[in-house]
């Protein structure tokens, strides 16, 4: 059994650049079944774009929390 990869991405004002951060990882992953998403916005920012099913597929799961 291979081990999970968990990538976090800070997502401030930067919400465009997630897709092609997932796509590019994914794409050159040697096992991107082996990888999972961490998106991590502030709340008071515009939340990453990507469907329930894209999360689902992808691994993907978004980290909402208050600016510091």
């Amino acid at each position: 059994m291979r081990k999970t990869i968990s990538l976090l991405i800070p997502t401030r004002g930067r919400q465009d650049w997630c897709r092609r951060v997932v796509q590019g990882a994914v794409r050159l992953a040697t096992y991107p079944d082996n990888v999972e998403f961490l998106l991590a916005w502030d709340d008071d920012d515009k939340p990453p774009a990507f469907s329930v099913a894209e999360m689902k597929q992808r691994r993907i799961r978004d980290l909402c929390g208050p600016r510091r």
